[in-house]
């Protein structure tokens, strides 16, 4: 019985080289979508999409910021902006939900930063006046022409006195009703110590600085 042939012998001849034969044949057409591409077809490593990435939004910009300068403008201008104007303040409910965050956390220094800047700056108490004490005042103005020409109307309505006696004693009762009736609400409303509990103004504070400092004294008292 011969030998069988040794391992040695396979490869005395030098190392076989193998023949490229195009991939085992699994019975598939050769049409059908579903066969990979070839090594020689592939095409290369895909490339990043070739839009510029979209810009991020930008910071909000806070009461009193500088503004953006405007698009015509070459090389840009800017403007410095007034912290002190009544344009830059504080809105009253932004600043009132930033001191409930920071009482929430008991964060002492923080509630009375947020009232310093706030209730406390220049700003604020401009647009208050501007806001509250502007309307009033307009009002105020123009009251003694409006009663005046009430005055004047009431009087054709009578016929026992001069109309234009009549006219002046309206005139006068209708400025005296308006002035009395005033006095009285402003100093209703400048001596509300309703919101404050634990704060109270010291004596002798005048009522304009009570009235401009009432957002600033409820906001001192929720600290306390």
């Amino acid at each position: 019985m011969a030998a069988a042939p040794q391992l040695g012998g396979l490869f005395a001849g030098g190392m076989p080289k193998l023949r490229k034969s195009g991939g085992v044949n699994t019975g598939a057409s050769t049409q059908s979508p579903y066969l990979s591409d070839p090594e020689t077809s592939r095409s290369s490593a895909p490339r990043p999409p070739g839009g510029a990435a979209p810009k991020p939004p930008g910071a909000p910009r806070m009461p009193g910021g500088a503004a953006p300068p405007p698009p015509s403008t070459h090389p840009p201008r800017y403007k410095t902006p007034n912290p002190r104007a009544a344009r830059a303040a504080v809105p009253t409910d932004i600043a009132n939900l930033a001191l409930g965050v920071a009482l929430a956390t008991k964060d002492l220094h923080t509630a009375l930063s947020i009232i310093e800047t706030s209730f406390r700056a220049p700003a604020y108490r401009r647009n208050k006046i501007l806001r509250k004490a502007v309307p009033p005042l307009l009002g105020a103005a123009f009251a003694p022409l409006a009663a005046y020409t009430v005055a004047a109307q009431l009087s054709s309505y009578q016929e026992t006195m001069d109309p234009a006696l009549a006219t002046k004693i309206a005139f006068a009762g209708i400025l005296t009703y308006v002035g009395a009736t005033a006095t009285i609400g402003v100093v209703a409303v400048a001596t509300a110590n309703d919101q404050m509990e634990r704060v109270t103004w010291a004596t002798g504070m005048p009522l304009r600085e009570r009235w401009l400092r009432e957002d600033e004294g409820c906001g001192t008292g929720l600290v306390a």
